[in-house]
């Protein structure tokens, strides 16, 4: 009879999840060694947090369920503040929580305490899965759970000495698969008459995408609403390649600069698909309310967080702006829309380059180095928020980039994530100092399981974040500035190839190069203090007008 071990592999396998995450201890090792026995592909981190985060980064980049198992701490991995990162950027996770039985009470032949199963702090869903159920319906059932719109983590709880205890027996053949959910817009007629009409009567229609978009797969039909009434197109962060670069609609620069501004201000009409109008992406809020506002979303209370919507449409994203776009009128105008663009985003790019050129000379020299198909993992450093919001992204998944700007040390676990997914396009992580210094330990990761990544490490010798904060208090901004160690030199203790760079010309573009090419994981240390972007807070336009 199989145990609970082996029946929860193979039930692993029925889900598609070919890859797992997490820390190796005595409490889970019956897992793992059936993991691998199986042929999945167990991923050792060194520690909690980055196992979520790589598993995060690998669901990122795939689109399918992220799997990570509790290491040795008794704190469940549900409480951690990585997995409230992944619940923000509604991250598909199955989060395995190993329960280890408490000691039992003194005395001969009393049974140890019951445990209590507590809800985690971050997570919605918990199931609880004993060596008596049916293990394979149990995986199902939280998989299409997490996957589900909204997505998010979920937490399968096995009870204590379910790993080694026999299971229930499996059906001596496989039953006919659950039936996959169609995506359904569960709109009124009237609503999308509604929307339809609005968009008609306006003079000027902006299309907002958020990352409710990018995970309904939606660029399509958002390429086909904005082509039909001629609209241009902005994406948050997390829709980053949701449209290809070189789309005619697409606007292709953050609303963080004055020149996107205006579009904002001037249009009558808003269409924001899959997106909540964050404070970050709005500048705190300071956008004016919009003329009117068409809400495309599947959940209400998201939609309608920052700006009333005047029509919601609630539902998948793809199918709801599929369905605007088949109720609208067609008036095009692409063809003077794309040079209004091109115009626009040639005249910000000088701009920068005499406002921010060693900046500029960064975001361009690493550009021209990464092949179109390249997944990018950045931290929210100067350099990961350079590249994410300037750089020319041509396909959907290639930027992972964390919600919170706060979140220290996310690029490199979530890169080994990304990494592991198996594919034949480079992984390429931008990594501030910082950042580095947070999750050093995962170096060991990157060398062991020779994940084809190229690390970039930023080193601006402190934390640059806070820099422009402090300057705004009148503090010195180098009070948190320190010696840096030789990253290059350490990286190599750990068996990576590292090198060392201070150019931000073509030398670096010819270095970076090279290190894609490269076979095996490799870090490449640039030396750069960069100034941070528009779109952080001590550059937002909005703010500065304010009296």
């Amino acid at each position: 009879m199989a145990t609970g071990a082996e029946a929860l592999v193979r039930a692993l396998g029925r889900v598609n999840a070919h890859v797992v995450f997490g820390v190796p201890g005595a409490h889970n090792l019956p897992l793992v060694v059936g993991l691998r026995s199986q042929g999945v592909r167990f991923v050792a981190c060194t520690a909690p947090g980055a196992a979520v985060r790589a598993a995060d980064g690998y669901a990122r980049r795939t689109g399918r369920l992220g799997v990570v198992v509790n290491g040795p701490s008794s704190a469940p991995l549900g409480d951690r503040p990585e997995v409230g990162e992944s619940v923000a950027s509604e991250v598909p996770l199955l989060i395995i929580e190993v329960g280890v039985a408490p000691p039992g009470p003194p005395g001969p032949g009393r049974a140890p305490a019951p445990v209590e199963v507590l809800a985690p702090r971050h997570v919605d869903h918990v199931v609880e899965l004993g060596s008596m159920d049916d293990v394979v319906a149990v995986l199902r059932q939280v998989a299409d759970t997490a996957l589900s719109g909204p997505r998010g983590p979920v937490v399968l709880h096995l009870t204590p000495g379910f790993l080694v205890a026999p299971a229930a027996p499996e059906p001596d053949e496989d039953g006919p698969e659950p039936p996959t959910k169609p995506a359904t817009g569960s709109v009124e007629h009237v609503q999308l008459r509604r929307a339809g009409n609005m968009v008609d009567a306006a003079q000027h229609v902006l299309i907002w995408a958020g990352g409710g978009a990018m995970r309904a797969g939606a660029g399509g039909a958002i390429a086909e609403l904005a082509e039909k009434v001629g609209a241009p197109v902005v994406t948050t962060t997390q829709a980053a390649g949701l449209l290809p670069a070189r789309h005619p609609c697409l606007v292709g620069l953050p609303p963080h600069l004055p020149e996107v501004g205006r579009m904002w201000d001037e249009a009558d009409l808003v269409v924001a698909v899959g997106t909540d109008f964050d404070v970050q992406s709005t500048q705190g809020l300071r956008m004016p309310e919009p003329g009117t506002l068409i809400a495309i979303n599947t959940d209400p209370v998201d939609a309608g967080r920052h700006y009333r919507p005047d029509v919601l449409l609630r539902g998948d994203a793809k199918v709801l702006t599929k369905a605007l776009s088949d109720a609208v009128s067609y008036r095009g105008g692409t063809a003077v829309g794309r040079s209004r663009l091109q115009e626009l985003r040639a005249g910000v790019r000088r701009a920068l380059r005499e406002s921010d050129p060693t900046e500029m000379a960064f975001l361009e020299a690493v550009s021209a180095a990464l092949p179109d198909r390249t997944t990018v993992v950045a931290d929210p450093s100067a350099a990961g928020r350079w590249l994410a919001a300037f750089h020319e992204w041509t396909l959907p998944r290639t930027l992972l980039f964390p919600d919170d700007l706060d979140t220290v040390g996310y690029a490199l676990p979530a890169a080994i994530g990304a990494a592991a997914a198996a594919s034949h396009e480079p992984v390429v992580a931008i990594v501030g100092d910082q950042g580095l210094l947070a999750a050093l330990g995962e170096l060991v990761v990157l060398a062991r399981e020779k994940l084809p990544l190229t690390v970039i490490v930023v080193d601006d010798g402190g934390a640059g974040r806070l820099r422009p904060l402090l300057r705004q208090l009148g503090e010195d901004p180098g009070s948190f500035d320190r010696q840096s160690p030789d990253y290059a030199a350490t990286a190599r203790t750990f068996g990576l190839r590292a090198d060392r760079i201070d150019a931000l010309d073509d030398e670096l573009t010819a270095a970076l190069r090279a290190h894609i090419a490269a076979p095996d994981p490799t870090v490449l240390v640039v030396e750069a203090r960069l100034r941070p972007p528009p779109t952080d807070e001590s550059r937002w336009y909005r703010a500065a007008a304010e009296p």
